[in-house]
Parts: structure tokens; C-alpha cells; sequence
């Protein structure tokens, strides 16, 4: 709903069917073959992806609206993200012998690592795999429940009205049960990523570039602006320095977690493993050889697993990482 202040039924409802007629909302206009998003951590090239080339991918593209969430139909809308998971591990045990796994890796970017935060746990109940562990990569999905530059609750209203008219029932359960009077507290990790009983590794910018349009709504530039960009003025300057320590403190319970783990630079960006994957530009800190395949291949081998060793955090504010913020 445009009106994200006071949000209506009605609003959400013709804004949900809007997107339903792109490739976010609806399958109907998808090419046969999709493999021209197969680049980063999806690669089949050793070379650009030394970490799963040689694993078995199955590409589950999004198109339900709501990272793979609900099961009902409204005013002739699909709201059926749980049952097309459900029908994904239906299938796999199906026809391939991925219960033998000995691991299986949930991924996904922007509301697809949403998914991962609320669904791993269920998709791996549901797998039971025979004797190996399903682990999920969360890749900029670790939104915050902020207000924006204005004070308006606006990014965090949108989701309240669009996830009150689907139902908040198949997002996590242990967070269902920390929050029973508050079940919207559940489409905010911070509220419940120690809950989360799969090791999971969070691939997430301090200064996410989503939040900062979408949920901050800042219009502004914050630093190395062209002639033609508004620069941001004090207050917002503020505002999108802040967010670093709010990430910090929102993931520090994952961040502390014996086997799992956070890759976080400071610099502005959204989904990262699609394109920055062994870029030596994008290393945490700068210049310590820290890719995300790097990290992520170490953390998932369990080389050296403990409650710290896979925090690997910018201790510096933006642009204190000079590569990848001059990369930016």
C-alpha cells in the first residue's frame, strides 16, 4: 500500500496485484531456461564459484510475495509460498536421493534470505535427512524493524498489513511461541534468530542498500556523490550511520552462536553472493584474503568452529573498507 503509514486491506491487496504481473509476482511470463542468474555462489565455473561448482543446485525461483509463505487465496490472488516449499521437499525426496546428503545448503537473497531466517528449520524437519544437516546462507535478509528518516513505521507496516492478510502461522514456530500476542514480531529476525536451531551463516552488509531506500527511505547520498546526487545532511547522515550498530546488536546472537556465523562489510550493498563472491575487492576486513567463498567454504567444512571463529565483521564504519566501498 503507497499509503505505508496507515496502510489498508484494500491498498495491499491491489499493490499485491500489481506485482503479480512481473517476475516477482507470477511464473506466467518465465522463460524456459533461467540460467543467466546462475552467477556467484550458483556457478557451475570453479573458477568463479570454488565453493559449490561441483555441488547439485536446485534453483527454486520466488514469485509468491511473501519469501514462501502462506497457503490461501484472496479476491483471486495466490498467496501459496508454504505449499510450493512444501511441494519443493515433497519433490526432492521424491526423485533425487537428497536424504543421503551430507549437507544441504538454503540460500536465497533479499526476501529469499527472508525465507531462509523463517523457513530453514521446517525445510529441514521436512527433508529429515538420514545422517547429514541442513544449514542455511542468508544473503541481505536480516531486515530491522526501524521507522524511516520521517518517524513513519513504514517498511515494517507494509509487512504487517501484507503478512495480516496471509497469516503469520508458517513463519517460525519457536518464534510463534515467543510471540504469541505479537506473532509480526516473527518477520524480524532480530526477534528470534536465537531460536533458529540450523547452523546458518548470515551474509548481510552493515548498511544494506534496501533498508536504506526502502525502509530508511533516505533520497540521499551519503559520501563520494556525483554534481547531480543530493548529498545527505546531518540528520541523515546520521540515520544511515546508525545502522551499522543496529545490525551489530540486531544478528549479535547469531553472530555469538557456536557453529554459526556472520560475513558483514561496511559498505553499501544488497544481495552480495550473486556478484561479489571471490571478488577480492569485497574481503572482511579489507586486504585479509576474506572473501564470502573464502569464509563461507571454511564455515562449511567446520575448520576451526566455535563460538567466534566465524564472525567476521567490519570493525570499521562506512567507507573505513576502502575496496569495496570505492567498488560500490
Amino acid at each position: 500500500d503507497p499509503n505505508c503509514a496507515a496502510p489498508t486491506l484494500h491498498g495491499t491487496l491491489q499493490d499485491c496485484r500489481s506485482r503479480s504481473f512481473g517476475r516477482l509476482g507470477s511464473s506466467m511470463r518465465w522463460p524456459a531456461l533461467q540460467d543467466s542468474r546462475l552467477t556467484g555462489h550458483l556457478s557451475a565455473d570453479p573458477q568463479e564459484n570454488p565453493v559449490f561448482h561441483d555441488w547439485t543446485l536446485v534453483y527454486v525461483p520466488y514469485c509468491d510475495g511473501a519469501s514462501f509463505t502462506g497457503s490461501r487465496v484472496i479476491d483471486g490472488l495466490h498467496f501459496r509460498g508454504t505449499d510450493i516449499l512444501n511441494g519443493v521437499n515433497s519433490d526432492l525426496k521424491a526423485k533425487t536421493r537428497i536424504r543421503d546428503a551430507k549437507q544441504v545448503v538454503l540460500s536465497g537473497g533479499s526476501a529469499g534470505a527472508s525465507a531462509v531466517y523463517y523457513h530453514v528449520d521446517a525445510f529441514a524437519e521436512g527433508l529429515s535427512l538420514s545422517r547429514g544437516e541442513v544449514v542455511g546462507i542468508p544473503d541481505a535478509g536480516f531486515f530491522l524493524d526501524l521507522r524511516d528518516k520521517d518517524g513513519v513505521d513504514c517498511w515494517p507496516n507494509m509487512m504487517r498489513s501484507l503478512f495480516g492478510i496471509i497469516g503469520y502461522t508458517d513463519l517460525h514456530s519457536g518464534c510463534q511461541q515467543r510471540f504469541k500476542s505479537q506473532p509480526w514480531k516473527c518477520l524480524f529476525p532480530e526477534n528470534y534468530v536465537d531460536l533458529i536451531r540450523s547452523r546458518l551463516f548470515a551474509v548481510n552488509s552493515f548498511y544494506d542498500l534496501s533498508e536504506f531506500r526502502y525502509t530508511l527511505r533516505l533520497d540521499c547520498c551519503p559520501g563520494g556523490c556525483s554534481p547531480s546526487e543530493k548529498k545527505c545532511n546531518r540528520q541523515e547522515l546520521a540515520i544511515f550511520h546508525a545502522m551499522r550498530s543496529q545490525h551489530a546488536e540486531g544478528w549479535r546472537r547469531l553472530a555469538e552462536k557456536h557453529g554459526s556465523g556472520v560475513w558483514a562489510p561496511a559498505c553499501i550493498a544488497h544481495t552480495m553472493a550473486w556478484g561479489s563472491w571471490t571478488n577480492a575487492s569485497w574481503e572482511v576486513p579489507a586486504g585479509s584474503g576474506n572473501t564470502m567463498a573464502a569464509v563461507v567454504g571454511s564455515w562449511l567444512a567446520k575448520d576451526g568452529a566455535d563460538a567466534s571463529s566465524f564472525a567476521y565483521q567490519d570493525e570499521v564504519a562506512w567507507p573505513g573498507n576502502r575496496p569495496c566501498a570505492g567498488d560500490h
